[in-house]
């Protein structure tokens, strides 16, 4: 298949899924879109050859197109079982299997429970909905549980930058349509799930367990964060400061986070390692990082796009990233539509990729002047790339600017991958005897401890940071335009200038 049919099939796909996500189009007007793409199919053949390949892609795309739309049609008519959600706003009795790790919140826990009876009834449609306790026992997944409470439909609310938060479509993405705060909660049996991802949970609160034995909190912590995606709550003035200084990433389990990471663990990588055995070392880390964290949804999509952005730093000009993105892209699309509007995570790795692709190497040729040794201009080259192509969004999407984000960026995320390497074999070592495992831990806590106040300056800085309740959509689109066309100019000159 010839590039410009794959782009266009991806193309009118997402457009098709983005439009339907805002906008719901009557059947009558996308019938007429797959009769016009026919009436191209035909006019392909009577076209001269030249125009031929044109016909063809216009078709292919308004196909798509529709696609798209009956794509996310389809995933918004999906409501969760109709007679459970008829008793929103009433107090139930339900059973369940928790069917993803419980989030620990410290005084509560939040779990995904997907609802198979109603008042000792069979429901139709076993259902996930998001079950709020306070009850200290010790929950995981595949625990089969009895719940009572009151059912409630999700709501929107506004965060504290004073932006609506779309809360009802960020947890139909999950398959989530309502929560409950329980009343009352017992475990009725265990290991009910999935034997794999069961024992790949154990094996994250193993070596969790395993980390905080030789790195105290606050630094425990976010070390926990960089290589868990631990869901713990920051200190409220530790996470204020994570927000101001634009670093708040380095501690959520997102694909910038990841992306940022997989570049630095090769660049480290190469210091020891040929360029080959670097690049497997790379992707391996990546894996290993997804399975440690329980090979969620959210972080494969971020592993998945993390890999290909480094194959594609590394495997040199015969690789078409631009082919590759565009196939994960429609595959991941396919598989969950909503993820495109109503995914921050997928929306923040797609962003970072293109970022780490298309201008690292524009900045790197910029930063000449940065000394190479030890991959210190590559590292800061792509950290810069991934700040640049998410901000925008960043600044839509979240309500937030940090004035202080590229410098702290700078400065504190080339040493996340030393920090994360270290932390992990202070985890590993541990497990032998914690005294093995001081030289790693103390290395870790002293780089934990540094970031830590680095991050803390640069958040203390005047006007640092500003709340931004309304960002127009038409400003991030011009921003992103801009950047299109500096990628277009000037990416073809400078691509032979990658360091590899």
């Amino acid at each position: 298949m010839r590039s410009i049919y794959l782009y266009a099939i991806t193309l009118g796909f997402t457009v098709g899924v983005f439009v339907e996500s805002y906008v719901a189009i009557n059947f009558l007007i996308a019938v007429p879109c797959a009769g016009f793409a026919v009436l191209l199919f035909i006019s392909a053949f009577l076209l001269e050859k030249k125009f031929r390949k044109y016909s063809i892609c216009i078709g292919l795309l308004v196909v798509f197109f529709t696609c798209g739309i009956f794509s996310m049609s389809r995933a918004n008519s999906e409501h969760g079982d109709s007679v459970l959600m008829s008793h929103a706003g009433e107090k139930i009795k339900v059973t369940g299997v928790i069917t993803d790790e419980p989030d620990n919140r410290g005084m509560h826990t939040l779990l995904t429970v997907k609802i198979q009876t109603l008042s000792s009834e069979l429901i139709a449609s076993p259902t996930d909905i998001l079950v709020n306790t306070f009850s200290h026992d010790n929950f995981a997944y595949g625990d089969a549980v009895t719940i009572s409470g009151k059912l409630e439909l999700p709501k929107n609310f506004l965060t504290t930058t004073g932006k609506e938060f779309d809360y009802i479509s960020y947890l139909s993405k999950d398959g989530i349509y309502a929560t409950m705060n329980a009343s009352t909660i017992s475990i009725d049996s265990s290991g009910n799930g999935s034997w794999l991802i069961s024992k790949l949970y154990k094996l994250k609160e193993w070596f969790d367990a395993r980390l905080r034995a030789v790195i105290p909190n606050p630094e425990g912590i976010f070390e926990g964060g960089l290589l868990l995606g631990e869901k713990s709550a920051l200190p409220a003035d530790m996470r204020a400061d994570f927000v101001a200084s634009g670093t708040i990433h380095m501690v959520a389990l997102s694909g910038y986070n990841v992306t940022i990471v997989a570049e630095g663990i090769m660049r480290a990588a190469r210091l020891v390692l040929a360029r080959t055995a670097a690049i497997g070392f790379g992707i391996f880390s990546i894996i290993l990082f997804a399975l440690m964290t329980g090979g969620g949804a959210t972080v494969v999509r971020a592993s998945i796009m993390s890999v290909l952005a480094l194959f594609a730093r590394a495997a040199g000009r015969d690789f078409n990233v631009s082919r590759a993105l565009a196939i994960v892209l429609f595959v991941m699309l396919i598989q969950n539509p909503k993820i495109l509007v109503h995914d921050v995570s997928f929306q923040l790795s797609f962003l970072a990729t293109l970022g780490l692709v298309y201008l690292t190497p524009i900045i790197e040729h910029a930063f000449r002047w940065i000394p190479k040794w030890g991959s210190i201009r590559a590292m800061a080259s792509a950290t810069m790339a991934t700040t640049i192509s998410t901000t925008p969004f960043i600044l839509y999407s979240m309500g937030t600017m940090s004035f202080v984000s590229i410098p702290a960026n700078l400065i504190i995320a080339p040493l996340i991958p030393l920090t994360m390497l270290t932390g992990f074999l202070a985890g590993i070592a541990s497990a032998i005897s914690n005294f093995l495992a001081w030289p790693f831990a103390w290395i870790a806590y002293a780089l934990l401890k540094f970031e830590l106040a680095a991050i803390h300056f640069f958040a203390h800085l005047p006007h640092a940071f500003v709340a931004v309740s309304e960002t127009p959509l038409p400003a991030v689109i011009v921003l992103y335009v801009i950047l299109i066309g500096v990628v277009i100019i000037w990416y073809p000159k400078y691509t032979k200038s990658i360091n590899r």
